[in-house]
């Protein structure tokens, strides 16, 4: 074998050597990914004005600490109008939904509490409600072709078990979508879906 020859069949080895790395450490990065979300996090309750004292108000707020899911907010108005939010993605969020119920019927609208994640959890640059953190969680164990849609509100949508990875991230994305919310009273639906894994 000449010196040229040599030469070639080196470097096609070295490149092909280059290649399976690179497939290997992108499977592992792929595999990886699942595991860079954090389990879903405890909550935080931060108060920042006069709560409600008494009557519907002060059970709803009650409930709200002892079942919130991260992110939720507490506003009151100058009248004892009240609004609350549950389960959103972010705080910006989560306080509009509260202080939009509480303009429908009062004025001078404030968030008076704010419940959080100790630990911000976001997967594909999209921030997670604790709900759509725990079915990333879920979403692991899941069998079969499957595949996962998040939206920036909170909403999500999974299906597994599906004759494709295909037909899994069509029913994934349509069940986000479903999801998205409308828990405002003009039935305003905010939000957008993403497909961010299917298997």
């Amino acid at each position: 074998m000449s010196r040229d020859q040599h030469a070639k069949h080196l470097k096609a080895a070295l490149l092909g050597v280059a290649l399976c790395m690179c497939l290997v450490l992108l499977q592992l990065a792929g595999g990886d990914a699942q595991r860079l979300v954090p389990p879903a996090s405890e909550t935080i309750l931060n108060v920042s004005g006069e709560l409600p004292r008494d009557g519907e108000a002060r059970m709803d707020y009650d409930a709200l600490v002892q079942n919130a899911n991260f992110h939720a907010a507490f506003a009151m108005g100058d009248d004892g109008e009240y609004g609350w939010s549950d389960n959103y993605a972010t705080q910006d969020m989560a306080d509009f939904a509260a202080l939009t119920w509480c303009e429908e019927d009062g004025t001078g609208c404030e968030i008076v509490a704010r419940i959080g994640p100790v630990q911000k959890l976001e997967l594909e640059g999209i921030s997670l409600s604790k709900t759509a953190a725990l079915a990333v969680e879920d979403y692991k164990s899941r069998p079969g072709s499957k595949a996962l849609a998040l939206s920036d509100t909170g909403a999500w949508g999974m299906a597994w078990n599906r004759f494709s990875a295909k037909e899994a991230a069509t029913a994934a994305f349509d069940f986000c979508k479903d999801n998205l919310t409308t828990g405002f009273p003009d039935g305003r639906v905010f939000g957008t879906c993403r497909l961010v894994w299917f298997d």
